[in-house]
């Protein structure tokens, strides 16, 4: 079920109709795009016309994420051309549009697309990050993607055991934080990705920090995952 092939066996049963929609006017909060599942769904929320808010915790690798999803979904541009269809007329500032036939579409581009660096395994950043966008911006989908598996027992500044401080506290943290703005909206959904790794570890609260017994990074992560 977790793996490829129980993703090709489930995949059979799709409906393209169910999976190729139209996410234009909805808002899209997607942590640890950096690579993996989370940029995966980063771009096919992009390809779909949603608007993508990027959460990642390294700039260099988040800036060049955002330039994938940018230039391999033609987000910016496609969301200012529906922008154009839908109202007959472009947006005043910046008058450089293109008559083509009887459709009028813009190279200009409007924001769709929106990066944050923000180290989730930092409850404290975390809590001020989400402060700041309940404020500035509208949430339809909360997805959080963002994870870590440690190898040997590393702490935070904060000195938190470092994949529980990723892959459940930082996670928790941002989930009730932007909750009440995903109350704001109808039909409002969180996305949470876990693992195999569940199936064979529960969550010890009596140990959340990992400091009892030989520390093994994989049980840990999928008791994180839990």
């Amino acid at each position: 079920m977790f793996q490829g092939c129980g993703y090709e066996s489930a995949s059979k049963h799709f409906s393209l109709a169910d999976v190729e929609v139209d996410v234009t006017e909805r808002s899209f909060l997607v942590t640890g795009v950096n690579s993996g599942i989370g940029k995966a769904t980063a771009k096919e929320i992009a390809r779909r016309g949603g608007t993508v808010h990027l959460v990642c915790r390294n700039k260099e690798r988040a800036e060049v994420a955002k330039e994938e999803v940018v230039t391999e979904t033609g987000n910016q541009q496609k969301a200012l051309e529906k922008l154009v269809d839908l109202q007959g007329k472009a947006p005043q500032s910046g008058k450089c549009f293109l008559l083509t036939g009887k459709r009028q579409t813009t190279h200009l581009q409007k924001k769709n697309i929106f990066l944050y660096i923000v180290d989730i395994s930092n409850p404290k950043e975390v809590w001020k990050f989400a402060e700041k966008f309940r404020n500035d911006h509208k949430l339809n989908v909360l997805i959080n993607s963002a994870g870590c598996m440690m190898n040997n027992r590393e702490l935070t500044e904060d000195g938190l055991e470092k994949n529980f401080a990723t892959n459940t506290l930082g996670t928790y943290i941002l989930t009730t934080a932007l909750l009440p703005l995903l109350e704001k909206e109808a039909d409002a959904r969180v996305i949470t990705v876990s693992s195999g790794g569940m199936l064979v570890q529960k969550l010890n609260v009596s140990d959340l920090q990992s400091k009892n017994g030989t520390f093994d990074g994989t049980m840990v992560y999928a008791q994180n995952k839990d």
